[in-house]
């Protein structure tokens, strides 16, 4: 007797790109996906240069005058590229949460003020797009213009929301990845590589809890094939995971790692120019110390995905 096994979801209400999806493609035919997505970034030398050229105390002033000094703090972090494609391929854009045998979880804005520091409670970074570029980026070493206009006034640099900025980038990004032709992936993803270190308990390296300053190698964690990570996604139990990992710490933390903490929770869209993704803590209450209830369902269809990601 032949049994066939369904890839789901049974009831495609929420998660309605079931077919448009990488793990659909990997689960008909796994040999064609056996490779990691490329990872395309473009910090390497940045980092290179600061560890030759350090920084002055008057420049690290001025820097965390800004609020980006947590980011300078955490310097450059190796990625695994199998652990972030087996990520991707249960990462739903539908929800924004990767989807594991004992439920959700995902990167929120926590997170994101927690582990870099950077602010979340302040304005968006929006306006009107110059199309310009000038500085250094992943794929052509050149980033908008745009963005000078924030950084003029140091000080009041800080009161943007830089923090939903990151998110909506890695969100637009895991989305963009999870479609079953895509071949690599940018932005922020070594913060969502700190980010597992912190939550997946056997995936962290060998080194004190939340101690992720300076550069780690892959000398320094454990690293698997892509099919090894898999398959430890798929058994890993509620156990090998750890929703709250900042509560033993929370009061030790940078003032700048806890400025936001008032609006951690919020269900708010998230704004970057044209990219707009929407913050769902409601699906990962666990993660804040809450009772995980059905959520109500996601005001957003096909169509409307569509448009937030052309």
């Amino acid at each position: 007797m032949n049994f066939e096994c369904h890839p789901g979801p049974l009831n495609a209400l929420v998660l309605f790109l079931d077919k448009n999806h990488r793990a659909f493609e990997v689960f008909k035919n796994p040999t064609t996906y056996d490779e990691p997505i490329n990872i395309r970034r473009s910090d390497r030398s940045f980092w290179q240069h600061m560890k030759e050229n350090p920084v002055g105390g008057r420049v690290e002033g001025l820097i965390h005058a800004a609020g980006f000094s947590g980011k300078l703090q955490i310097g450059y972090k190796y990625v695994d590229h199998s652990l972030i494609t087996a990520l991707v391929e249960r990462w739903r854009p539908e929800t924004h949460t990767f989807h594991l045998p004992f439920g959700e979880t995902t990167m929120t804005l926590q997170d994101v003020n927690v582990l870099w520091g950077l602010p979340i409670d302040g304005l968006p970074i929006s306006g009107a797009d110059t199309g310009c570029t000038i500085l250094p980026d992943n794929a052509n070493h050149l980033i908008d213009v745009k963005f000078l206009e924030f950084l003029v006034d140091l000080p009041a640099c800080s009161g943007y929301s830089w923090g939903s900025v990151v998110l909506a980038h890695l969100y637009r990004n895991l989305c963009n990845a999870a479609a079953p032709n895509a071949i690599a992936i940018t932005g922020p993803v070594a913060l969502l590589q700190v980010w597992v270190w912190e939550r997946f308990r056997c995936f962290a390296p060998a080194v004190a809890r939340f101690q992720w300053k300076g550069s780690l190698t892959c000398t320094d964690v454990s690293t698997h094939c892509l099919r090894t990570y898999r398959s430890q996604l798929q058994s890993m139990t509620e156990a090998m995971f750890n929703w709250r990992p900042y509560d033993d710490i929370v009061g030790r933390l940078p003032d700048i790692c806890r400025s936001g903490m008032g609006i951690w929770r919020s269900c708010c869209p998230l704004l970057y120019y044209s990219v707009v993704e929407h913050h769902y803590p409601q699906q990962v209450m666990r993660q804040f110390g809450m009772f995980q209830y059905i959520p109500n369902q996601i005001a957003i269809d096909n169509n409307e995905h569509a448009r937030l990601h052309p």
